[in-house]
């Protein structure tokens, strides 16, 4: 078998592979495309054919299911059909922008750039996810902590100074009161408030992308407090990357656009693009709809018009998806600095008014002692 950089092609071992009908929804993360997309650009360039390259990734990858996507990508590439073909085959497993840089390539027989292009996009989609997951890390653990702590208490911890304060005999303050009342109903109805945290979860997890549900739950995120700052600088960074990109790329302008919108996964840049595409067909330009759009910054308005008057719109639009990527980044730092104080406040007056309220009948006592 042949070797190229200390790799042997065709080495991988004979398993059980995953059948294709399970892998029908499977999505490879993130980061093995990026990996794919890296490697496809790196070896192309050293002079390997495609097929080479896919057998040493199969080698590479560690995930199970990613290793079988890329064994009946080979095959269909082996069987005679093209690069873009047999990621069409697997359509749902990859981002529809890697596939439509791909066909871009095909088509203008500069498959290396159009991937280059595909990378550099992966890796800053992939670095901010983890700018954003970071930053929602440390007050996800920090809150989860406070609520089992609060459980805790409430299940084990009062009902224990629950039977001090009976053998007294004495009325309890009201925050005590409500303490005990909690802990009463939480040992009652445990059972009935999993099943309703249960039910809820499954709810939203069946049926939140409905289109009945789903811009309710945009909406909603799009006027909460910090997440609607974050959302907006995100999914217009994203909209101006993917189309100056795709459109630098030579993609027709409806596929530019139809692209946007899935990538964007925010319903109001869906609306835009919507109303984008009526404007094409109307033989308007691309700018028209971003003056009415209220989501859309003004800034970014007059780059696209100045970028259509200039010929230039791929440029304005890449430094705008750069200013706008640097924002969230910037945002996000913001965020997670803030975060630490106003978490330390949260969870202290939590944990510190429970302490308060278990006290406040022994200071009573003292008083009627006294």
């Amino acid at each position: 078998m042949p070797t190229v950089f200390g790799i042997t092609i065709g080495a991988e071992t004979q398993r059980k592979r995953t059948p294709l009908k399970m892998l029908a929804r499977y999505k490879v993360p993130l980061a093995d495309q990026l990996t794919i997309a890296s490697q496809l650009v790196m070896f192309s360039k050293a002079g390997l054919t495609f097929i080479d390259t896919f057998e040493i990734l199969e080698q590479q990858i560690k995930n199970p299911k990613v290793k079988d996507v890329i064994f009946y990508i080979t095959e269909d590439v082996k069987s005679g059909v093209s690069l873009s073909g047999a990621f069409h085959n697997f359509g749902y497993n990859f981002e529809e922008f890697l596939i439509a840089m791909i066909d871009a390539g095909e088509a203008s027989g500069e498959i290396e750039k159009t991937l280059t292009e595909a990378v550099t996009f992966l890796a800053d989609s992939q670095n901010i996810k983890k700018k954003v997951k970071g930053a929602m890390a440390y007050p996800v653990v920090m809150l989860s902590i406070t609520v089992i702590a609060v459980i805790v208490m409430l299940i084990f911890v009062i009902p224990t100074f629950t039977e001090s304060f009976a053998s007294a005999g004495n009325a309890l303050p009201g925050p005590t009161q409500l303490l005990v009342d909690m802990s009463e109903a939480l040992k009652k109805y445990y059972k009935e408030m999993i099943a309703v945290i249960v039910g809820v979860v499954t709810f939203f997890k069946l049926f939140g992308k409905k289109p009945w549900l789903r811009p309710h739950i945009h909406n909603f995120f799009d006027n909460a407090p910090v997440a609607k700052v974050l959302r907006r600088k995100i999914a217009i960074a994203r909209f101006c990357r993917v189309y100056s990109t795709l459109n630098g790329a030579g993609v027709i302008i409806h596929e530019v656009i139809e692209m946007c919108r899935r990538a964007s996964d925010n319903y109001k840049i869906e609306q835009l693009c919507d109303a984008i595409k009526l404007e094409i067909e109307a033989g308007n330009p691309v700018s028209t709809p971003f003056y009415e759009n209220k989501y859309v910054p003004v800034d970014l308005t007059y780059m696209i018009k100045s970028g259509e008057k200039t010929g230039q719109i791929d440029e304005m639009l890449s430094n705008a998806a750069n200013m706008y990527e640097e924002d969230v980044r910037s945002t996000v730092a913001t965020i997670s600095s803030l975060m630490e104080p106003i978490l330390i406040l949260v969870v202290g007056s939590i944990l510190g008014s429970i302490v308060i309220a278990l006290f406040l009948p022994m200071f009573s006592m003292f008083e009627n002692i006294k």
